[in-house]
Parts: C-alpha cells; structure tokens; sequence
C-alpha cells in the first residue's frame, strides 16, 4: 500500500530524477480519488510538468500533450541565469560574512563593506584590493576575500593560484577523506582490480608519503588500520567516519556530467535522423535506457557524497550542490577549481601548467614527420602495424620511425619535468644522428640538414625551459604545503571554517 501523505511529501520536496517525478505521479494517479494530499501532490507535480517542461497532462484523460508556447532555450535561459545569481549572491554573502569578522577599525569598516563588489576582470579585482587595504583590511583578509568571491563565480581562470588563493583547508583533514577510501578499498577483495597489489599499495614509500601530511595521531591511527587489514582482518569499524572524500566527490560529479552529456549526444544524434531504422531502433532504445541507468546510479553516488560532508568547508558544500543542480540542468563543463584545499589548488594549477609543454610536446614529431616524408622517407604511425616487440616495448620495425619515435620520447619527457629524461637523451642524439644520414642519402643538402637539426633542437630546448618552469611549480607547491603542515603541527595553527555560521543555500 502507498502511503499518500509519504508520497505528497516526496512531491513537496522534490524528486531527484524526473523519472522519480513520472514514478511519483503514478503512484499518486491511483490515490488521488481517495486521498486529499495525493490530490494535492498530483496538482503539483502536474504544474511542475507544465512549468518546467512544457508538457499538459489530463490525468483524467491520460493524455499527455506539448505546449506549443514553451521555449525550451528560454525556460533553459531562464534557470541557467538563476543559478548564476545564487551563486553571485552567495558569493558576496560569504565576502561580507569575512569582513564583518575582519580586524578592521570600526571607522572604516562600513565603508569596506560599502566597497565590496564582484571583479569580472584582474584589473577590478586589483582595483578592489586596493579599495579594500585603503579601509583598513589586512592582506590575509584581502587575498581571502577576492579568492572566495572568485571562487564561487567560478571565475577563477586568471588567478595564480599559488599566490592569489589562500590557505584554507588543514592538508591533513583533507587527505583523511581520501586515505579512508582507499583503506576501505584495501579491505574488500571484491573491488580489487586486476592491476591491484594491496600489500605494495600500502607498504613503502608511496603509502608513508600520503601519510606525511596527517596530523602525527591521525597518522598512527591510519597505519594501525593499515596493519590490521594486512594481517587479514576483515571486518573493521569506519575510519574517520562522516569525512568527506573530495575525490570521491568530484569523481562522482565528473561521471554524472559525462553521462549527461553522453544523453545529450544521443538527443543531438536522434535530432539529426529523420527516422531510425527498426533493425537499429531496438539497439538504440537498450542503449538510451542503459545510460538512463547509469544517470539514475551517478546522480544517486553524488547525493550518497554529499551525505559525508565532514570536513567540508560551507563554502564547498555549496559549490557541490551549485555543481549538481547545473549538471541537472545539462551544464556539462564544470568550473576548473571545485574544491578549495592544497591538493586541488595544487592539481589544477599544474594542470594549466601542463598547457604550454603539451604544445611543444605534441608538435614536434608531426613536423618532424612532415619534413622527412617530403623528402621520401615513410614514418610509420605509431599506433600502426609496422611494429615489433623489444624487450616488451612494442617499436617501429624501421630505423628512420624508431628515431623519431625517440624524439618524441625525450622531448615529452623534458616538458613534463620528467626528472629521468635525461636517460631517454641519448637514444635522442644517436636518432638525430640516423635522421640527418638519411636526408642526406635522399639528396637534401647540407643547409636544410642543418636547418632540420636547428628545428629539432629547438623544441628540445622550448621543451627544457617549460619542463623545469613545472619542476620550479611542483616544488613550490611541496613547499608550500610542507610550510602549511609545519605551522599546524609546531605551531598549532588551525584551519577552522569562516563560514561555519553560515547559510549560503
């Protein structure tokens, strides 16, 4: 039997899923006749249907009709404009919350909250740092102020995040959430992969690594569950319970947006025929109904995150649910910074770093390629068949593809700030070698030999500078952080969270 007043409560709140919307409704078709509130819940979720989606519904008739006055771009427009107002609101709320518990004189405090606004560029972020430090706020609370208005109008892109954004999650509260995934994904040998060693994941230097930012007795705690589980316990409490895995998070809202925009493809692909043929449209329907699925487990593995939000600073609580209700809506390219600790300011800004050497990276063998073939030389693709295996690396059978294929390697690696590239350099010279031997066997002179070379090494040397300006940020980062972890366990700093007090939703 259903319960109408549960189930007109399910409405009232709304349900997650639009198919949890159709379930509702037909659970409340059958109850409506009996039960005021199904009633009332039915003329809900009928209005909902019709606001939103611009369907008509007669429940009497049951037939379900289009609105030929629903625009679709606008009702999208619409909602997509008052998300970004939440969070613009949002975002000077929490800006305002800082400076009223700022150190700031009295005389002056009125008139830097008067000054307060939302940078849409640098210069008027550096126009209000400079009206906010002539009030009489400090830097620290400054850089906090213009980082989190930043950071909640997901308009970060041109911040230095190593100098622009502040401090504001312990590197160890954060990294429980992670270490307690992964030693619960230690204890069950059904989520094991194929390619999982346990014993090598939590032993050694790799383990004791991610231990190093831990508080010293969250540390003994993390390798005593360690311990237990390699001496073949299996039933052990939840460590850290309650803690917020940011990783497990994000993953879960990546995955969420990628099926979305999975959906979308298969609308934008069902648009574009005119008709489907029978033998593909059964094919068709299982495959939309499988990623229905998948949507349905996705959004619910968010929701299940969302759950375990200890640990989680007010203002990324309601950058995870701006996130999901964005994604509902169909946004599915998510804001590049979505958490606020070390590691993700760490990730996302080497991530940009990486942008640069990519290019290098990437451009040198194709030009490479180009000039040899121009001269008759074939260079085989290195996903082809022209390969053969050599101490279990799968190589080009020919000379002239092998050396290209170990210029490639050796600038990659340099501009990656790979510290072995240095091993990988003479294989490089000694192809450079075998190249300039074969231009010149097909006929090209010396100056365009030389001019070759001069392109070659100049992607080494393009790659090198790029390569030790990511070494230069990774260290600075575990410099960083290293600093962080030292003030809290010397000094006893702590992380606490500015806006625990407060409502941003």
């Amino acid at each position: 039997m259903v319960d109408a007043a549960h189930v007109f409560g399910e409405a009232a709140q709304g349900p997650d899923l639009e198919c949890d919307i159709a379930a509702t409704l037909g659970k409340l078709v059958a109850w409506r006749r009996h039960s005021a509130p199904a009633r009332q819940a039915a003329n809900v979720l009928v209005d909902r249907y019709k606001r939103d989606h611009g369907l008509l519904i007669d429940l009497d008739a049951r037939v379900i009709a289009r609105d030929s006055r629903f625009d679709v771009g606008v009702e999208q427009g619409w909602r997509h404009n008052v998300l970004r107002w939440r969070r613009e609101r949002a975002a000077l709320t929490a800006a305002r919350h800082l400076l009223t518990r700022a150190q700031i004189p009295e005389t002056t405090k009125a008139r830097a909250l008067d000054t307060l606004v939302i940078p849409r560029s640098r210069p008027e972020r550096a126009v209000l740092r400079h009206r906010l430090r002539a009030a009489g706020v400090h830097d620290r609370d400054c850089l906090t102020v213009l980082f989190v208005l930043d950071y909640l109008c997901w308009q970060v892109t041109d911040l230095d995040l190593l100098t622009d954004a502040p401090v504001l999650v312990d590197p160890g509260v954060d990294q429980r959430g992670q270490l307690r995934e992964q030693l619960e994904y230690a204890l069950d040998p059904a989520r094991w992969g194929a390619f999982y060693d346990r014993d090598r994941e939590l032993t050694g230097t790799l383990f004791e690594g991610e231990l190093a930012v831990l508080s010293p007795a969250d540390q003994q705690l993390a390798r005593a569950r360690r311990d237990a589980i390699l001496n073949g316990a299996t039933d052990l409490p939840p460590l850290w319970p309650g803690t917020a895995s940011r990783y497990a998070l994000d993953s879960a809202l990546r995955t969420y947006a990628s099926t979305v925009k999975e959906l979308q493809e298969c609308a934008q692909h069902l648009s574009e025929q005119r008709a489907i043929p029978a033998s593909e449209a059964t094919d068709f329907r299982t495959h939309v109904g499988r990623q229905l699925d998948d949507l349905r487990a996705h959004r619910a593995a968010v929701l299940q995150q969302l759950g375990n939000t200890g640990g989680l600073l007010t203002i990324e609580r309601f950058q995870a649910q701006q996130l999901l209700e964005a994604i509902d809506l169909g946004e599915t390219s998510l804001p590049e910074l979505r958490f606020v600790t070390e590691s993700d300011l760490q990730r996302c800004d080497i991530r940009r770093s990486y942008t640069d050497p990519t290019k290098v990276s990437e451009g040198a063998a194709p030009l490479m390629r180009g000039v040899l073939e121009s001269a008759g030389i074939e260079i085989y693709d290195f996903d082809d068949d022209h390969y053969a295996f050599r101490d279990n690396y799968l190589l080009p059978n020919d000379a002239e593809s092998r050396a290209v294929l170990a210029a490639d390697e050796y600038i990659t690696r340099l501009a990656e700030g790979d510290e072995r590239a240095r091993e990988f350099a003479a294989d490089y010279r000694r192809g450079l070698d075998r190249l300039d031997k074969a231009l010149a066997q097909a006929g090209r002179g010396a100056g365009e030999r030389a001019d070759f070379r001069a392109m070659v090494e100049g992607y080494v040397a393009s790659a090198t500078f790029h390569g030790a300006h990511l070494a230069q940020r990774r260290t600075q980062w575990s410099e960083r952080i290293a600093q962080t972890v030292r003030a809290r366990d010397i000094e006893g700093r702590a992380f606490p969270d500015p806006h625990a007090d407060l409502d941003l939703c």
